[in-house]
Order: C-alpha cells, then sequence, then structure tokens
C-alpha cells in the first residue's frame, strides 16, 4: 500500500492539474489527480482500481490498471509517495 507525502498537494486551475511541494511542479491529468487523492496507506491498488472505474466508467479496467502502475512509478521514483 502506498501512502502520499504531506509535503504534496493537488491543484485544479481551470480544469488543468498539477502536483507539487512547492519547489517541484507536475502537471497531472484528473485520473492523476484521482489516484493520488486515493493513496492514503490504506488501500491496495484493486481497490483504487475499482473506484477509478466508477469514476471513468468508459474506461477499461485494464486500462486503469495500467495508467494506476504507470502513475505511481512516477510517484515513488520522485519520492512522492512511499510504500507503507
Amino acid at each position: 500500500m502506498l501512502k502520499k507525502s504531506r509535503d504534496f498537494m493537488v491543484a485544479n486551475l481551470k480544469d488543468e492539474y498539477y502536483l507539487s511541494d512547492g519547489t517541484r511542479l507536475f502537471k497531472i491529468n484528473e485520473v492523476g489527480a484521482r489516484i493520488f487523492s486515493l493513496l492514503n496507506g490504506k488501500m491496495e491498488s484493486e481497490k483504487i482500481v475499482g473506484r477509478l472505474s466508477k469514476v471513468f466508467p468508459d474506461v477499461e479496467p485494464e486500462k486503469l490498471m495500467s495508467d494506476y502502475t504507470s502513475f505511481v512509478e512516477l510517484l515513488l521514483t520522485n519520492e512522492i509517495v512511499k510504500d507503507v
């Protein structure tokens, strides 16, 4: 399970999403913003993807899992989340 850093927050500016800690800024999409909001250290990836599929019913679950995996790898590489 993954938990987000308290230093980072998501901002939504005119339908564009940004993830920042005040020194680094990443432009992300709506799916990334939803994923980040669900990383509380208490949910397994399958549960997060299940929630995403309710928000994005037109997207195949396999695609959501792929997007989740890619986004989480980016977050881990940049030390924005940690494995708990």
